[in-house]
């Protein structure tokens, strides 16, 4: 098929009086991935927003904090999931035993499928103090996702017992703060710039719930939980190590447990712990800037916090049965009794047991905190002007030299991961150096 889309908009803008803004947004988008019926083609989409300038107002007399301005917008943004049509789509299978070709159906027809939308509520609040010492912004905003597309239960009758459709919502909400001060201004100079920001995301609907809780804690498989972030870490309750034998310990209906295969397959939210958000809830940078005659040095410290991640171990069958590569964590394994006081690595056993090296894997024993500082980079420039030497052929010359991702100064986890990089290669520290002209 081919995806076709179409869109009409209108903007406008009124100032009036100097201080008020007013502004408006319309438009209309058309798809024909909902080409069933004819009035679910297109979204209309309206925003609205509106800023007062209270620093300009007479009755303001707070000289020391000259600009103050309030804004707001609301709205709504239309998403399309081009995965999905309100077309019956299939794949091919295989042939039956009549050497006719096959087809399996991937979505059935659903001609109710409709854009998925967004509501977006923003207010804001600019100011800054006296000689723009200090310029800041502050932003609040909350989100709400409707008719999102998401798993819904159907008749198995029809051939399938699932489809996509707009069953899903969402919620959001988050600030975000820059901060700009100017700590120093003379011959030499010092800028500090402050990002903040937080984020939270919860789903309020999804129809869907696993029939085993292995479908949630397992990261192959995306399954969202109303009331939890879209995208959030769940493990299986750890019992701690059998002082006589090593073997791992789970609960099993709120009793400690050696059955792995009941563990794993439990139908109850009882035996699966939510740890938290996998991406981070808080963000900051703070890059400092110092300038003195052509020379500027600046560098940026990053920070996240609020989210989760499930760091590696051994495993015992992958290492036994398939001769893979081992784990430093095996030597940390458990070996004699009262080891459990100081490990919690299970015993190696060479009959090795699938389901218990599953239960390890995805218990929230190996579940660790992301928190982290991080140097992000440095740069430092030194600048030749025309001002400066009559005779240069050019505006400016300006010698840079830049290094980036040079490494985490605190971290949460105590373990020799980075967080940023938990299934992947880090990235390496890059270091350049060149020469820009300007003419």
């Amino acid at each position: 098929r081919v995806d076709r889309y179409i869109s009409y908009y209108f903007t406008g803008a009124y100032t009036f009086q100097g201080r008020y803004t007013l502004s408006i947004s319309a438009r209309k988008d058309e798809s024909n991935l909902f080409g069933v019926r004819t009035n679910r083609k297109g979204l209309p989409l309206l925003s609205l927003g509106a800023s007062w300038d209270i620093g300009s107002e007479n009755f303001y007399t707070w000289h020391w904090l000259p600009r103050l301005r309030l804004r707001a917008t609301h709205g709504y943004n239309g998403n399309v999931n081009r995965s999905i049509t309100a077309y019956t789509t299939a794949s091919p299978s295989s042939f039956n035993s009549y050497g006719a070709l096959t087809n399996e159906i991937i979505n059935p027809l659903n001609p109710d499928l409709r854009w998925e939308k967004i509501q977006i509520s923003n207010f804001g609040l600019d100011f800054s103090v006296a000689k723009d010492i200090i310029e800041a912004s502050i932003e609040y905003y909350i989100k709400k996702g409707t008719d999102l597309i998401g798993r819904k239960t159907i008749n198995a009758t029809t051939g399938n017992t699932q489809m996509f459709a707009n069953t899903a919502e969402m919620q959001g909400s988050g600030i975000d703060i820059s901060v700009t001060t100017r700590n120093v201004n003379r011959r030499l100079k010092w800028e500090t710039t402050l990002l903040f920001n937080k984020s939270t995301d919860k789903v309020t609907g999804y129809e869907i719930r696993m029939n085993s809780i292995g479908s949630y804690y397992s990261p192959i498989q995306f399954n969202p939980l109303e009331d939890h972030p879209l995208y959030s870490v769940y493990s299986l309750r750890w019992g701690g190590l059998d002082p006589l034998s090593g073997d791992p310990l789970g609960y099993l209906n709120d009793t400690l447990s050696k059955n792995y295969t009941a563990i794993i397959n439990s139908r109850s939210s009882d035996d699966l712990i939510y740890n938290g958000p996998a991406n981070p809830i808080w963000f900051g940078s703070l890059r400092n800037t110092f300038s003195w005659k052509q020379f500027t040095f600046s560098f940026n410290i990053t920070w996240k916090a609020g989210h989760y991640f499930r760091r590696s171990s051994i495993e015992y069958n992958g290492l036994v049965v398939a001769g893979t590569t081992g784990h430093p964590d095996f030597e940390q394994r458990w070996q004699k009794p009262g080891d459990e006081q100081f490990t919690n690595i299970p015993s190696f056993l060479y009959s090795t047991s699938t389901n218990r090296d599953v239960f390890f894997k995805y218990s929230e024993v190996l579940v660790e905190k992301a928190d982290h500082i991080r140097l992000q980079d440095i740069q430092l420039s030194y600048d030749l002007t025309r001002n400066q030497m009559k005779r240069l052929p050019m505006q400016l010359i300006r010698f840079y030299f830049y290094a980036n991702n040079l490494g985490i100064l605190w971290k949460a986890t105590g373990k020799d991961i980075d967080p940023d990089y938990v299934s992947s290669i880090p990235n390496p520290r890059t270091f350049s150096a060149g020469i820009k002209l300007e003419f």
